[in-house]
């Protein structure tokens, strides 16, 4: 079976998904439940990111400013971080 973060990612990408469908409100909770299941796992930085900034998208479509600029923040953050962490194993 899939592992916990991999059901994750999957949640995030229904969630993102059923945006384009206008149904935000449950979109916006899938993709909440998936990122937390990845956070949960430490699971593949890229794909977290990815689906932070896809949960961001999500709390400015149903109004929550404050939350989407911190999940904005923390997607970028956590690039930096990952970025800086494989360009020093390259050395």
């Amino acid at each position: 079976g899939a592992s916990e973060g991999e059901v994750g990612e999957a949640m995030t990408e229904l969630g993102f998904g059923l945006l384009s469908t206008l149904h935000w409100i449950r979109g916006r909770e899938l993709l909440h439940e998936g990122v937390t299941m990845m956070r949960r796992t430490k699971y593949s930085p890229g794909f977290l990111v990815r689906a932070l900034r896809k949960e961001a998208v999500a709390c400015r479509l149903v109004g929550r400013f404050r939350e989407a600029n911190a999940l904005a923040a923390e997607a970028l953050d956590l690039a930096e971080r990952a970025s800086v962490a494989e360009m020093s194993r390259g050395v």
